[in-house]
């Protein structure tokens, strides 16, 4: 299997497992596809009121270098407080101080 094949089903599992999730858990946060002209875009951002979380997805089973660089920066368009989460395709689910690394299996623990 490809690789790109690969992330891109591990992005439509956890984008469609995060909407199942959301509509079963009568969730009012909003899923969105975040992507500017040049290019730079957030794989999942999920709008709580007041609060947003930024997702990257990644087929990875380790997470790559400078996981957050790109949300970091789409940080700085948003003028409300937000989260930063990797989705990968490993086991471990563990916090970081610039962010959240999060086993595919489990990132809907992310969501409550």
């Amino acid at each position: 299997m490809a690789s790109s094949n690969c992330s891109s089903r591990i992005t439509s599992i956890s984008t469609s497992e995060t909407l199942k999730y959301l509509s079963n858990h009568q969730d009012i946060a909003k899923p969105y596809f975040w992507r500017d002209r040049t290019g730079l875009e957030a794989d999942l951002l999920l709008e709580h009121g007041l609060n947003i979380s930024l997702f990257e997805i990644k087929s990875a089973h380790t997470p790559p270098r400078n996981y957050l660089g790109k949300l970091t920066h789409i940080q700085t368009y948003l003028d409300k407080p937000s989260t930063l989460g990797l989705i990968y395709g490993g086991t471990q689910t563990y916090a970081r101080t610039d962010g959240h690394i999060l086993s595919w299996h489990d990132f809907h623990l992310q969501l409550t």
